[in-house]
């Protein structure tokens, strides 16, 4: 099995639970998982995925990068195939990393994890399991991230001005009026989610000096970093993965409002945001950034009333590997 095909039946098993309410490969911390998984009682699970054939070496890697898991979360466990498994079973003997066995489509938990004493996890509760996503241009996110960067003196010894940062960043762009508050707030969970500052140690990620080492004037490839951070890092790509199949299963929709209607109950079936979650607001945001970054098309009318959107393919297949 590949990398790709246990995950993929992980998931799926454990989409199928009634206690599960989010499923994803998306999460806010380092070191990321292959798999999040948080039940109703808010409990959170992580789980690393190994494929068949993989050397003895790369399996006990995997062991350890469940190990870590335990920085975030409050059980932690291995998938891997079960044939690998009967060859290494004597090195995966910890008894506080839980182990799954995938066979195709079959999944079994063959060992509940036993939690370590004396580690204390910073568990953060998750809505959504995608980035969180308002408004923003990507010049603002330059912008902010910018602001940051050059003000990082002071935000490292005063925390409590980086709101008061992202706020000069914003306005050097954009002549915003009102809500500082709420607006400050939405930047900081979406540069958060696409892994471009660290507000546990409040710098910049290397993948945020990556962007600020770029031309901000060249929009291609402006577009082209932002697509990888939605889609890789922010899990956007699952929600092409459902427009496709609504475009596979629809020739065409009556308006742009029945669409977002089915893409919403969509996203709520697959578990990848909890049932409290207005999906069709984020859906808002979400499909014109799409649009800005050339990941779907403008609504195509194919009458005065129906039309779809179409996944331009061409700009996101060298993505796809990520996955």
């Amino acid at each position: 099995m590949t990398h790709s095909e246990v995950i993929q039946s992980v998931s799926n098993w454990f989409k199928l639970k009634p206690d599960v309410e989010i499923v994803t490969r998306f999460s806010y911390s380092f070191p990321v998982p292959d798999i999040q998984i948080q039940y109703t009682d808010g409990t959170i699970l992580q789980i690393e995925c190994k494929p068949s054939n993989a050397t003895r070496r790369e399996y006990l890697t995997g062991l350890g990068q469940t190990i870590a898991f335990y920085r975030h979360s409050d059980k932690a466990y291995l998938a891997l195939p079960s044939k690998e498994f009967s060859s290494m079973e004597d090195f995966l003997w910890p008894n506080f990393v839980g182990i799954i066995l995938v066979d195709g489509s079959n999944v079994a938990v063959f060992r509940d994890p036993v939690k370590p004493k004396g580690i204390k996890p910073k568990i953060e509760k998750i809505k959504r399991g995608y980035a969180y996503y308002r408004d923003l241009k990507i010049n603002e996110i330059y912008s902010v991230l910018l602001e940051l960067k050059d003000s990082s003196y002071t935000v490292q010894n005063d925390p409590k001005k980086v709101d008061d940062v992202i706020w000069n960043g914003l306005q050097k762009i954009r002549n915003w009026k009102s809500s500082p508050k709420s607006n400050v707030l939405n930047t900081k969970l979406l540069l958060r989610d696409l892994k471009l500052f660290d507000f546990s140690m409040f710098q910049v990620t290397e993948i945020g000096k990556e962007l600020l080492a770029m031309d901000v004037g060249d929009s291609e490839k402006l577009k082209a970093f932002f697509r990888k951070q939605f889609l890789i890092d922010g899990n956007y790509i699952d929600i092409i993965g459902i427009i496709q199949e609504l475009n596979d299963e629809y020739d065409w929709f009556e308006s742009t409002n029945f669409f977002v209607d089915l893409l919403s109950k969509k996203i709520l079936q697959e578990k990848l945001a909890t049932q409290r979650t207005n999906v069709k607001r984020d859906l808002t945001d979400i499909i014109r950034i799409f649009k800005e970054l050339e990941i779907i098309s403008s609504w195509k009318r194919f009458n005065n009333k129906n039309g779809k959107y179409f996944i331009l393919w061409k700009n996101i297949l060298n993505l796809i590997k990520f996955r």
